[in-house]
């Protein structure tokens, strides 16, 4: 009878230990496959991104590749123009509330030199009077020129 209990105490130890076994490899497989599921998700969205960077840039090369483009670059930076075509500039309107009403007048190049000669000290003393407005410009006071 004793070595009944034994072999039976014996073989339920082994039969738990071989269910265990099995349930950790189990356990190990499912977070394996959890991991790589994980990865094929990143690794998908990744693929979207690319795709639509790659969507993105074959446009851009179209559009690089446009006559149109070449043209407007050709206006930008060398100042090239077309035949019969004039240039206009466009002052900028640095106060809101005052309304331009009438067209600028032609540049004289005379009108250019002055403003390529502004003196430096000028333009710092302007510089640090925006910035001071801004720090210190409440709507109740007057802007500080």
């Amino acid at each position: 009878m004793n070595k009944k209990i034994i072999k039976t105490v014996f073989a339920r130890t082994i039969l738990t230990l071989v269910i265990a076994y099995i349930f950790l490899n189990l356990a190990q497989a499912i977070q394996k496959n959890y991991v790589i599921n994980e990865s094929l998700v990143k690794m998908n969205d990744q693929i979207t991104e690319l795709k639509k960077q790659v969507a993105f840039l074959e446009t851009q090369l179209v559009y690089y590749d446009s006559h149109a483009y070449q043209e407007l670059e050709a206006k930008r930076r060398l100042g090239l123009r077309r035949p019969g075509e004039t240039v206009v500039l466009v002052p900028h309107n640095r106060d809101p509330e005052k309304k331009i009403t009438e067209l600028p007048e032609v540049v004289i190049e005379e009108d250019v030199k002055q403003a390529d000669q502004l003196d430096l000290f000028d333009q710092a003393s302007s510089n640090a009077n925006s910035w001071f407005n801004w720090f210190v410009k409440r709507p109740d006071q007057p802007v500080v020129q």
